[in-house]
């Protein structure tokens, strides 16, 4: 993902305009492994990967961390994106398989990835914080 970004700075690949960015991290993965072991977070991260591709199968999606991904659809209307995004947070909603905590912002203007990356993932710290308010029993 890094270089994917490096890319778009440096002006080799751009990211093209309009696009959405999404950071989706994984609620419980820590609890998960903790109570079945690694074999059953790594089952898990399977299954939240799977889950991005259902939605975003033609799109750029990144693990960029543990328990994170990251997507960048390229080309998308506004509504297109935030209806993508409302399909992906029903169904990863907690009592779910997968449960992610999201965040998600939209440009249309390609100069600003990583700021729209900084926004998105703030809004997922936002989603994440307000998850283990409402489940304390999941907290990590």
């Amino acid at each position: 993902m890094n270089a994917r970004v490096d890319y778009h700075v440096r002006q080799e690949q751009l990211v093209k305009a309009p696009f959405g960015i999404i950071f989706a991290d994984l609620n419980g993965l820590k609890l998960c492994n903790d109570k079945g072991g690694h074999e059953e977070g790594d089952r898990l991260l399977v299954n939240a990967a799977a889950l991005l591709k259902k939605h975003f199968a033609n799109d750029e999606i990144y693990r960029s961390g543990g328990d994170e991904f990251v997507v960048i659809v390229s080309g998308c209307t506004k509504e297109d994106f935030e209806k993508r995004v409302q399909a992906l947070k029903k169904e990863s909603s907690y009592g779910n398989t997968v449960s992610f905590a999201v965040g998600s912002f939209w440009s249309d203007r390609s100069e600003k990835l990583r700021e729209c990356m900084h926004k998105a993932d703030e809004a997922m710290y936002e989603d994440k914080k307000e998850f283990y308010r409402q489940h304390p029993e999941k907290a990590r």
